[in-house]
C-alpha cells in the first residue's frame, strides 16, 4: 500500500512552484513587451553567462545537497513513531523547496532592469514568507536576527544624470519594492520582537561592468569616490546579524559609500 503524501507537504510543493515560475513567467511577458533586440542586448552581456553559469552550479549543488540529506531523513521518519508524524515529514521535507527558490533567484538575477508588479511582488513576497517560516526557529535560538536586503532607491530617487549616454535606467518598480522591504523591515521589527530583531541593509551601487561614462558619474557623485565591492558589506552584515548589535532592530543601514548623505 502507497501511503498518501502529507496535505501540508503538497501545499508547501505547489507553493515552491509557484515562486519559481513568477520570475519566469514575468520574463516572458518581458521578452514579448521588449523584442528580440533587447534580448539579444541581455544575453550578450558579459555578465549573463557568468551569472547563469553559477546559478546552474548554485541549483544542482543545493539539489544534490537535498537528496543526500533528505533520502536518509525520509527513511528515519518513516521507521519512526513520532507524534504529530505528518509536521515532522513536512518540515523535514522543506528543504527540498530550496532548488525552487535558487531557481528563481537565477532567472532574476541574470536579467537586470525587472520593472512593475511583478518586481514588488516577487521581492516582498519572499522576504515576508522566508521570514514567517523562520521565525519558530529564530524564537527558539534565543538570539534571533533578520538581516532584509533594501537598496539606496528605497531611500532616494534616481539622479537620471548618471544614466547620460548609456542604455541603462532605474525601473520604478524595483525602487518601489526596496522601499517596501525597508518598511517591511520596520513593520516585522515591532511584530516579532522581543524575540527577534530585523534590520534593513541597503547597499550601494555595487560595480558590475557597467559602462565607464556610468561608472565615472556614479564615483563623481559618490563621497567616498567609487563603487562598492562585495567585501564593502561583510562587516555591516556581520554587525547587524549577531549579537554585536543586541539593541538594534528596525534600522536600515544604508552602506553606500555616502551616496545618500548629500
Amino acid at each position: 500500500m502507497i501511503a498518501r503524501p502529507p496535505r501540508l507537504l503538497l501545499a508547501a510543493g505547489g507553493v515552491s512552484a509557484l515562486v519559481a515560475c513568477a520570475p519566469l513567467i514575468y520574463l516572458v511577458l518581458r521578452a514579448v513587451e521588449a523584442g528580440p533586440e533587447a534580448i539579444a542586448d541581455v544575453l550578450l552581456r558579459p555578465r549573463t553567462a557568468e551569472l547563469a553559469l553559477r546559478s546552474l552550479a548554485l541549483s544542482l549543488s543545493v539539489a544534490l545537497a537535498c537528496v543526500v540529506i533528505g533520502v536518509p531523513t525520509a527513511w528515519l521518519l518513516a521507521r519512526a513513531a513520532l507524534p504529530a508524524r505528518g509536521l515532522w515529514v513536512t518540515l523535514a521535507a522543506l528543504p527540498l523547496a530550496l532548488p525552487s527558490y535558487v531557481a528563481a533567484f537565477a532567472w532574476v538575477s541574470t536579467f537586470s532592469g525587472f520593472s512593475g508588479f511583478w518586481a514588488a511582488w516577487i521581492v516582498l513576497t519572499a522576504v515576508f514568507v522566508l521570514t514567517q517560516a523562520c521565525t519558530p526557529a529564530l524564537r527558539a535560538s534565543g538570539h534571533g536576527s533578520v538581516v532584509t536586503v533594501g537598496s539606496t532607491y528605497g531611500m532616494v530617487g534616481p539622479d537620471w544624470r548618471i544614466y547620460e549616454g548609456t542604455t541603462m535606467g532605474n525601473a520604478a518598480g524595483y525602487a518601489a519594492s526596496k522601499g517596501g522591504v525597508i518598511q517591511l523591515t520596520r513593520w516585522l521589527a515591532t511584530t516579532l520582537a522581543p524575540d527577534i530583531r530585523v534590520n534593513c541593509l541597503s547597499p550601494g551601487g555595487v560595480f558590475r561592468d557597467h559602462p565607464d561614462s556610468f561608472r565615472e558619474a556614479y564615483e563623481a557623485r559618490t563621497p567616498m569616490g567609487r563603487m562598492a565591492t562585495e567585501e564593502d558589506y561583510v562587516g555591516a552584515t556581520v554587525f547587524l546579524a549577531s549579537d554585536l548589535s543586541a539593541y538594534v532592530t528596525g534600522q536600515n543601514l544604508a552602506v553606500d559609500g555616502g551616496w545618500t548623505a548629500w
